[in-house]
């Protein structure tokens, strides 16, 4: 029994250590190709990008709408369910929204723009900048 303390304990004071370590975020800076074609074809990059990022987040909101109209069909359904059989409608919409499974709007747009700006002859240089718990360093 003392064993499976220590081993409870280590893991949370692990769990606890890490939660608050520093949080990095990877910064792009870029230096365009020399060459007028070089330039161009970044200009074609960036247009690339920006469609990537406008169709990601259509799509990310897309599935957050269909996720919000079925958790109002599914709160109907246990209303109905809840008055029919007398109990009490303790849930609320929030409950049924699966809204988180949408994801996020980062869709690799990011790694296709650096590739895409790489291969048209320009630099893309990275940085990693600490945006939280920057003093537990």
């Amino acid at each position: 029994m003392k064993k499976i303390i220590v081993y409870f304990g280590m893991i949370v004071i692990t769990a606890a250590t890490a939660a608050c370590s520093p949080i990095y975020k990877t910064e792009y800076s870029y230096e365009p190709p020399h060459n007028p074609v070089g330039k161009m074809c970044t200009a074609q990059c960036i247009q690339a990008k920006n469609s990537c990022q406008q169709m990601c987040e259509s799509k990310t909101e897309n599935c957050k709408l269909r996720a919000h109209q079925d958790a109002l069909a599914q709160f109907e359904m246990y209303k109905q369910e809840q008055k029919r059989t007398g109990k009490e409608i303790s849930r609320s919409v929030d409950s049924f929204d699966n809204s988180y499974t949408c994801g996020s709007s980062d869709c690799g747009c990011e790694e296709t723009h650096n590739a895409c700006y790489t291969n048209c002859g320009g630099k893309v240089m990275e940085q990693q900048v600490c945006v939280a718990f920057c003093n537990k360093a």
